[in-house]
């Protein structure tokens, strides 16, 4: 949403935002494209078709899928670097100073709403910077290889923020999370 103050844009979302009506009229501001992250099929189309359409507003993605907690930046997806069209990375940090740190975040990670607005709530005043990247693009910093362009993109905004840029990625992470939950369920099924 802080993107969308600055320019008007497309914003990629996870579909379960659409799932709450009242979430799904607010994101409606920043005509989103939902992802279901449990299909790994035709979105980085959907995706290259609105970055392509210059007569669209510019497609806003979050490269890693979620939000870092300040000590790394997680692996970046390959969908938002397909296409031959310019990126501007965009690095948005976040300061709570009356928030320990690592219990301060956006990202929506509970399986329902209402846990999550209970988190965003419940966080008091936040200073909020972006920072504009130079642009950067698949066919000079990536050399015409997406793999190669995504790390590149990685690793330069990583270094912008000082963080550790990881190889491990968010779909790893949110498998590892729900295969736990599974076996902790299946021990208390099965005691």
């Amino acid at each position: 949403m802080i993107i969308s103050c600055i320019h008007h844009v497309i914003v990629v979302m996870k579909s379960e935002v659409a799932s709450y009506e009242a979430i799904k009229l607010l994101m409606e501001i920043v005509d989103p494209i939902y992802v279901n992250r449990s299909v790994h099929t035709g979105v980085s189309k959907i995706i290259v078709e609105h970055a392509n359409n210059l007569k669209s507003n510019p497609v806003l993605i979050f490269p890693e899928a979620t939000m870092n907690n300040g000590n790394h930046m997680l692996k970046f997806h390959r969908g938002p670097f397909i296409s031959h069209q310019k990126v501007q990375p965009f690095c948005i940090r976040y300061c709570q100073p009356l928030v320990p740190r690592g219990r301060n975040g956006y990202a929506w990670t509970a399986p329902t709403l209402n846990p999550y607005l209970f988190e965003i709530l419940s966080m008091p005043f936040t200073f909020v910077s972006v920072d504009i990247l130079d642009p950067i693009s698949l066919d000079v910093e990536g050399k015409g290889y997406v793999d190669r362009f995504t790390t590149y993109a990685q690793l330069y905004m990583a270094n912008h923020i000082g963080v550790k840029a990881i190889t491990h990625s968010s779909n790893e992470i949110f498998m590892n999370q729900q295969a736990r939950e599974k076996e902790k369920n299946q021990a208390v099924v099965s005691a």
